[in-house]
């Protein structure tokens, strides 16, 4: 092998069917032999090979230094750096090697190769003799300017190195320019496809931005719009459906609800968030809770309640939206849910939940004002019944309403309408559960609701959180001490003068403090077993008697032989189609 060393090899041959010589000389470490062969007609110039493929007769020529081979070859050793002799010639001058002149005294050999921008090929020739001009001519063995001016550099060291043929850095230039053509392809198919992305991502971009627009608008004018008795036509854009106007249940002049609806009764209750609170004025405050303030407001000239939530209770603002705006929840004895927002007063959070406004207020306020008739009882017991049964009942289909449990059931959370049936309220305490999935949700504390109307096993801590009918048990021992609540206010019949109303008083009023802790209702109900008395002479009404029976079934120790919510009012229906016939076709037939 050559590999680093510098040598001339000259071979000189003589065929026998030859009669010109043959001259090949070559730089061993170019990796390339060169022959010239000269005959009689013209001067012709080819490439013979590539060193490495005569790696074997080169390894013999190696082992015989010095010596003439069998095929006329010889080796001599490089000559000093900076002595050698180039070719030298320009253009058709180094077409023929016999003519071409000599220089001297090089550092190293070069053949220069340039396609001109006619078409023509500009070839050269030399010597060069300061190595630091060498680092500069010789840097690249091919490029491109521009696009017009496309040439090959060729240095080697050794005597006569630069012999090359020309043709090989014509066809290195060509294939150059064939790849730069391909690249050139490729980019002008990808640009059609850069493009159509970029387009896409324009429009895209468009759509957004005009779309944000127009709900910016939209907003800004909802805002704007004034209170008014009724809905205008302009106020419609402010929803994404058209919104249907409904009145109060009690058939008053009362209540302005939009609910979204496809006519199934199915349909959500609509939340005007971010522009509700700006459409009310608040009139007075009507009621306060442990969680916040209750108020009568002004929203489209019509009445109704806003329940502001103090910002640290954000958590029961939000369970009671997400109860309230379940689906399928609407009912006439459950509270009218409008919507629900978020505003500022005086730098206040303050978070609204606006529902229906009854004048009437709370049972434990009618209570506290009026005495009830029998029928007015069994009226409003049932109603509130019925109300609870809905809660309870879970509802299958394509509008799923999964159970509710209220956990909170007293007088203060069942309002009365104008025509005195009741309805549910305040449901920011309530679980739900879904029977197909067995989903039970759950606050992390099990003690919640008011301690006085807590049941049992609320109080000991037996209750089964895990089970789902074990809350609704526990709604229905708190229901029934609202109903004892009303037996209190319960007037006499016509000739039963020995029956007297009772003055209004909560339960075990008369155990226990007006605020009592949950250790002495333990005591009390759970410890003690102490339950509410009745009036005296109600064993001598049959239709007061079964009332009596049933309250008393109801609020039993056992969480297992409290009546159900449906079987409660189905002894109710059962009440009033016995006592009092045209009621009941007033009530169920109507």
């Amino acid at each position: 092998m050559f590999h680093g060393l510098f040598c001339k090899v000259s071979v000189v041959c003589f065929p026998v069917w030859v009669t010109s010589a043959v001259r090949l000389t070559s730089r061993c470490s170019s990796g390339h032999f060169v022959c010239i062969a000269l005959n009689k007609s013209k001067p012709a110039f080819r490439v013979i090979n590539r060193l490495h493929e005569y790696e074997e007769e080169a390894e013999d020529v190696q082992e015989n230094e010095g010596e003439d081979l069998d095929f006329g070859i010889s080796i001599n050793l490089p000559e000093a750096k900076g002595t050698f002799t180039c070719l030298n010639c320009v253009n058709e001058q180094c077409d023929y090697l016999f003519e071409i002149s000599e220089c001297h005294h090089a550092v190293k050999c070069y053949e220069y190769s340039q396609f001109e921008p006619d078409g023509t090929w500009y070839r050269s020739r030399g010597c060069i003799h300061n190595l630091q001009s060498s680092h500069l001519h010789c840097r690249s063995s091919s490029a491109k300017i521009k696009q017009d001016l496309e040439f090959s550099v060729f240095c080697c060291d050794g005597s006569l190195c630069n012999n090359g043929s020309m043709e090989t850095h014509h066809s290195m230039l060509i294939k150059a320019n064939t790849q730069g053509s391909d690249d050139s392809s490729k980019a002008w198919i990808l640009l059609p496809v850069v493009l159509g992305v970029a387009f896409t991502i324009a429009i895209i971009l468009f759509i957004i931005v005009t779309l944000r627009w127009y709900e910016a608008r939209r907003r800004r004018e909802c805002e704007d719009t004034q209170d008014g008795d009724s809905i205008r036509l302009d106020d419609l854009a402010c929803s994404p459906m058209i919104p249907k106007l409904t009145r109060g249940d009690d058939g008053s002049a009362g209540m302005a609800t939009l609910e979204l609806t496809s006519g199934s009764g199915s349909g959500l209750p609509l939340l005007l968030q971010s522009t509700l609170a700006k459409q009310i004025s608040l009139q007075e405050i009507i009621g306060k809770g442990r969680y916040g303030e209750v108020w009568r407001g002004v929203w489209r000239g019509q009445s109704v309640a806003i329940k502001s939530f103090f910002s640290k209770d954000e958590a029961s603002w939000g369970r009671e939206t997400e109860i309230y705006t379940t689906t399928l929840l609407r009912h006439e004895n459950i509270l009218g849910y409008i919507g629900s927002d978020v505003t500022s007063n005086n730098s206040f959070t303050q978070l609204w939940v606006v529902m229906d406004y009854h004048p009437l207020g709370s049972l434990y306020d009618f209570l506290n004002m009026r005495t009830l008739s029998e029928q007015q009882f069994l009226v409003m017991a049932h109603s509130a019944a019925n109300g609870i049964v809905h809660l309870h009942t879970e509802i299958f289909g394509s509008n799923a309403k999964p159970a509710i449990a209220h956990r909170d059931i007293k007088s203060k959370n069942i309002l009365v309408k104008n025509d005195l049936r009741c309805c549910i309220a305040d449901l920011g305490l309530a679980v739900t559960h879904k029977n197909s999935s067995d989903e039970l949700h759950v606050p992390q504390n099990s003690r919640v609701g008011t301690r006085r109307y807590m049941a049992p096993e609320v109080l000991d801590f037996t209750l089964n959180t895990n089970n789902f009918e074990s809350f609704r048990r526990a709604d229905m021992y708190a229901f029934a001490l609202v109903l004892w609540e009303m037996c209190r206010r319960l007037e006499g019949r016509p000739g039963e003068e020995n029956i007297l109303p009772l003055d209004y008083q909560p339960p075990f009023f008369d155990h226990v403090s007006p605020d009592p802790s949950f250790d002495v209702m333990r005591r009390v109900v759970s410890v003690e077993g102490i339950r509410p008395v009745f009036p005296l002479g109600w064993n001598d009404c049959p239709t007061r008697h079964s009332v009596a029976l049933m309250i008393q079934e109801t609020w039993h120790q056992k969480p297992e032989v409290r009546l159900t919510s449906l079987r409660m009012t189905k002894n109710l229906i059962k009440l009033i189609t016995h006592s009092d016939p045209q009621l009941s076709q007033t009530l169920f037939l109507t």
